[in-house]
């Protein structure tokens, strides 16, 4: 019989979420895991995503944006906790803060999610900033994302008080009618990241770009 061997190399896009990970590769070729490990003395993370629902973000923009929050799920760990608000005018929580182990029940409710309304960053931001700060987590972090215009009353001074709680926000612009300006100002402001994108199709790797980068604060390297 003729032997055969198997050189496997790659950067941040083959291994862990949204590459290789969780594939028949790493099951049953590799002798190794690919998503990321954790030591018990590693910090919990605590992830509320805040989705625009306004009437902008109707058709695609919306498909796009329940899929990048699928995609977020996947790349979290099963004691991390999730917790997802949909906003238009007013703050709605579609999903509670909950261990990201839930994955069916997280799914179906992303799977409900519908667009109408208008746009209030500031009551979106407020309602999850106050979720993370009813839960024990040493990495509390919320992704903000609007295609929207929204009144800037108190936003940044709430991602002052989030940063001096230790809650960094990061935010995704979608299209040239967002406001770039107040979304790179809250993520400068909270220590986050900033993305803008004129392709709604560019949504999903974004929200999992965003969450994978979180998600590398904890990572054990072997």
């Amino acid at each position: 019989k003729k032997g055969g061997g198997l050189v496997f190399a790659g950067g941040e896009k083959s291994f862990g979420p949204g590459g290789w990970g969780q594939t028949y590769l790493e099951r049953e070729v590799l002798p190794v895991r690919l998503d990321v490990q954790r030591k018990q003395d590693t910090p919990n993370l605590a992830l509320m995503l805040v989705i625009d629902r306004s009437g902008s973000m109707a058709g695609p923009k919306m498909e796009l944006a329940k899929q990048g929050a699928i995609a977020t799920l996947g790349a979290l760990q099963p004691d991390d906790l999730l917790g997802i608000c949909a906003f238009d005018s007013r703050p709605g929580e579609l999903v509670s803060l909950q261990r990201a182990a839930n994955r069916l029940r997280i799914t179906e409710a992303v799977s409900r999610l519908r667009s109408g309304g208008g746009t209030n960053v500031f009551a979106a931001l407020d309602y999850a900033y106050n979720e993370l700060s009813k839960v024990e987590a040493k990495i509390k972090h919320i992704i903000v994302l609007t295609d929207g215009q929204s009144p800037r009353a108190g936003i940044i001074e709430l991602a002052s008080q989030a940063a001096l709680d230790r809650i960094t926000i990061s935010s995704i612009a979608v299209g040239m009618g967002s406001d770039e300006a107040l979304l790179r100002d809250i993520a400068e402001t909270a220590g986050g990241n900033y993305y803008f994108t004129n392709s709604p199709q560019s949504i999903p790797a974004l929200l999992l770009k965003e969450t994978s980068e979180v998600t590398r604060k904890a990572l054990v390297e072997d």
